[in-house]
């Protein structure tokens, strides 16, 4: 009786030992395996969890790392395993190396370089485009991402447009291999204003991709937009100081006129000389000397000008600029006594007078060569 209860007492206690021997294992292998990731396997897609603490979405054929140091195979299902941490595969050189002590693996990098807006120095009221290089600088392909810009109109830190105000300022990005680049541009998306701005563009936003380095995504820029030069007749200034100023209605600088006279056409707000052409008057008469009865000719050009009149009973001679640019039939007078007659062509920046004299002679006229 006494030798049967040691045996069972024995069988109960190699039981026990069995048991505790299998918690034992099992605990060790639960660590080995968790606490590194060296052998979990997560499927391209799937949310993973790194030993940073990172959350990210696993891209195809791209290794989360781990800490077995030794290298990863791929097995029948598509997931790499033993020695590192978990991916889609497609053969074991998709697993990359699991590194050693918790090291990364390999990843891709998505940095930004060569930013640049056109034109180059832009001016108020110019349409700016931006552009900026997206490269892959690490050492596996990554999946597709977006890529976002950002102006800091005033260079304040408002980042004025931006997806945060609305603004759709992300780009597709395709899936780059190592050390490729992908050329990212937002044609004439901005109006620019004079003063200093900066603009940003991120690779990588929002992060889906699982980097070497998560904090390089990022690069920004510096421009500043100066004035417009505007054209004299559209800049507000009375540029030729006649108190006219551009086309402003009822006080048109006669500058800004096709024949800069003001007689003509309309108000060119292009025209870049604002400054009046000064009017040109000539008289003479002919013959100059003439006895009682007869006529003298009286010869004249009003040139720039709007107006133009002799006096001693002759009158107006033009009355626009058209008729005084293109003179008019010459005058006869006969005058009974010797006159001076006076020219006095008016334009729009001042007045121009010219003087002849016909000259009565009793008696013979001589005369002289």
């Amino acid at each position: 009786m006494t030798s049967n209860r040691l045996k069972i007492s024995k069988n109960y206690l190699l039981v026990f030992l069995i048991v505790a021997f299998s918690a034992v294992a099992a605990l060790m292998l639960y660590f080995s395996v968790i606490d590194y990731g060296a052998s979990v396997g997560v499927k391209s897609g799937a949310r993973w969890t790194d030993e940073a603490g990172l959350a990210f979405v696993v891209p195809a054929c791209a290794s989360s790392g781990g800490g077995g140091g030794s290298s990863l195979s791929c097995n029948g299902s598509g997931q790499c395993v033993a020695g590192g941490g978990g991916a889609a595969c497609t053969t074991s050189a998709d697993c990359g190396s699991g590194g050693g002590g918790g090291g990364g693996g390999t990843r891709p990098d998505l940095v930004t370089k060569s930013l640049l807006i056109v034109p180059a120095v832009p001016v108020a009221g110019d349409s700016v485009s931006f552009s900026g290089k997206v490269k892959n600088a690490g050492t596996h392909s990554s999946g597709p991402s977006q890529t976002r810009l950002r102006v800091d109109i005033g260079a304040n830190g408002s980042w004025d447009i931006s997806p945060a105000n609305g603004n759709v300022t992300r780009m597709p990005t395709g899936a780059l291999a190592v050390d490729a680049t992908e050329n990212e541009t937002w044609g004439n998306l901005w109006t620019a204003v004079a003063g200093n701005h900066e603009y940003q563009i991120c690779a990588d936003n929002p992060s889906v991709v699982s980097e070497l380095d998560e904090g390089n995504n990022c690069s920004k820029k510096s421009f500043t937009v100066g004035l417009a030069v505007l054209p004299e007749c559209s800049d507000g200034i009375d540029n030729d100081g006649d108190g006219k100023v551009d086309c402003v209605p009822g006080n048109e600088d006669a500058g800004c006129f096709p024949d800069s006279n003001g007689g003509g056409g309309s108000c060119n707000s292009d025209d870049n000389n604002e400054t009046d052409i000064n009017p040109s008057a000539t008289l003479f008469a002919s013959p100059s000397f003439i006895t009682e009865g007869q006529a003298a000719v009286l010869n004249w050009a009003c040139d720039d000008s709007i107006n133009g009149s002799i006096d001693n009973g002759v009158g107006v001679v033009c009355s626009s600029a058209a008729a005084c640019d293109s003179g008019a039939p010459d005058l006869q007078v006969s005058p009974t006594v010797t006159t001076l007659y006076t020219l006095t062509c008016t334009g729009s920046d001042g007045v121009s007078t010219s003087q002849a004299k016909v000259t009565l002679q009793v008696g013979k006229i001589i005369e002289t060569r």
